[in-house]
């Protein structure tokens, strides 16, 4: 049972990294780019993209850290 729960765990790790790269990797496309983005009638500036790239890069690379460390 404790392994089964183990395995879970690294899996749902893993993809949550795979999930937080692809969205970090989005933010880098968006700056690279100066592709326009709009909500609501207001452009979103790529300031935002510099914020979420580093949210999403450290949540990755963590995730992935957690998951290595946990087998």
């Amino acid at each position: 049972m404790c392994f089964a729960l183990s395995k879970n765990k690294s899996l749902g790790l893993t993809v949550s990294s795979i999930i937080f790269a692809l969205v970090a990797i989005v933010h880098v496309v968006r700056l690279l780019t100066n592709f326009s983005v709009t909500v609501n009638g207001q452009e979103i500036p790529l300031l935002v993209n510099v914020i979420g790239l580093a949210v999403t890069g450290f949540m990755s690379y963590w995730l992935w850290t957690l998951r290595s460390s946990d087998n």
